[in-house]
């Protein structure tokens, strides 16, 4: 009977070991797994941003919202320029680098800078610099930027869930710039730049 007690006791002790021992490897081969997998995603969203700037940089400086008067004598903008803000809107969208959230929120910014010149809430006199702009690049919030800073770009204080992330891009010399991407069918994409946030933006005229 203690041979049989003793073989049993045996057992259980045997079997919660290893119970414990393969939870122990589950849990390391989790915490490996997310490891990896946060060093990849930063590895791809630094890449995204570095090759999003240097797009911007050679080809896609050209003016946000473009504005239009009713006639060429005019010289306040009546509205937004729609064919100018389709034509950019097409141009983001191609380049795959920007998500659905950030082209709907650049169309928002539009539609109501059409509406608040339309319904004479704001006014901007014809060749002069935006009411919705600051002495600042939107893009960058910067005034000057290094030679081809594109290529010095590195992401900080990253936080993400599995398809969601937001951080800071920096070149250095303390200077900041917020950032949100989310995955698009498997692909990070930029949802937010923090220079075209829509409050802060429509809030600056």
């Amino acid at each position: 009977m203690k041979s049989y007690l003793y073989f049993a006791t045996f057992i259980v002790v045997l079997l919660v070991f290893t119970d414990c021992s393969q939870s122990e490897q589950s849990e390391e081969h989790h915490s490996v797994n997310q490891s990896t997998s946060i060093a990849t995603d930063s590895i791809e969203l630094t890449a995204l941003i570095r090759k999003t700037y240097e797009w911007y940089e050679k080809e896609g400086i050209a003016e946000d919202f473009t504005p239009i008067t009713k006639t060429t004598s005019d010289s306040l903008y009546s509205g937004i320029d729609w064919n100018a803000q389709n034509e950019r809107i097409k141009t983001l969208e191609q380049t795959g680098f920007f998500s659905n959230d950030f082209l709907k929120n650049y169309q928002n910014i539009a539609s109501r800078i059409d509406q608040d010149l339309k319904q004479g809430k704001v006014e901007w006199l014809k060749n002069d610099m935006s009411p919705y702009s600051t002495d600042v690049n939107a893009w960058c919030n910067c005034q000057d930027n290094p030679e081809e800073y594109w290529n010095k770009l590195v992401i900080t204080n990253l936080k993400q869930s599995s398809d969601q992330a937001s951080f800071q891009w920096t070149w250095g010399n303390d200077f900041y710039y917020k950032v949100q991407a989310k995955k698009e069918n498997g692909v990070w994409k930029i949802s937010y730049l923090e220079g075209l946030d829509f409050v802060h933006y429509i809030g600056t005229n």
